[in-house]
């Protein structure tokens, strides 16, 4: 069975800036809608009470950023998806740096996370099949379970299906690698 994580961002205005809470319900055995616990939930609840801009639901596991730049993640440490080598079932200690953008995709039954950092780094971790790392390591075993750096560029968005990704350069170039078949 497949584990689906459902995860929202709801938002409610300010006089300077959009405030965003952060809600998720839906199957949680293995943590990954960041309750704190492993009980399902059938309807939204909200994680904790901070301030969150991002979102993005995996396999069995969620990353988010908080409205200060930090990414947290949460859910099954299967290979290397959450960044840190260890499974947590709520958001309790942040990955390294500033981010800005956040992507989550799986293969077969493998995840694997991208995220942009805040000065356009593009930075990757969790299990390598079909290149999706884009670390230029063809080795599918291969497993990151820190952020390894992508190349020196700089780069303004990314997105996962399956066993690809895409990401667009500054200047608006579009790189796609993963899967070719």
């Amino acid at each position: 069975m497949v584990d689906i994580v459902r995860a929202l961002l709801s938002v409610k205005k300010t006089t300077t800036a959009a405030t965003y809470k952060l809600f998720s319900w839906g199957y949680n055995a293995d943590g990954s809608l960041g309750l704190n616990s492993t009980a399902s939930y059938s309807s939204p609840v909200q994680i904790g009470t901070s301030s969150w801009t991002s979102v993005s639901a995996g396999k069995s596991h969620t990353m988010a950023i908080k409205s200060d730049g930090t990414l947290w993640t949460w859910g099954t440490d299967f290979y290397g998806n959450l960044g840190r080598g260890f499974s947590q079932t709520s958001p309790t200690l942040p990955l390294s740096g500033s981010w800005k953008a956040i992507a989550m995709g799986w293969t077969n039954s493998n995840s694997y996370g991208l995220g942009i950092k805040s000065d356009g780094t593009l930075w990757s971790w969790g299990a390598n099949y079909y290149g999706v790392l884009g670390t230029g390591d063809s080795n599918s075993n291969t497993i990151y379970s820190s952020p390894v750096q992508i190349g020196t560029s700089s780069w303004t968005s990314v997105a996962c299906h399956d066993q690809n990704v895409a990401a667009i350069r500054l200047g608006g170039n579009l790189f796609v690698w993963g899967d070719s078949s």
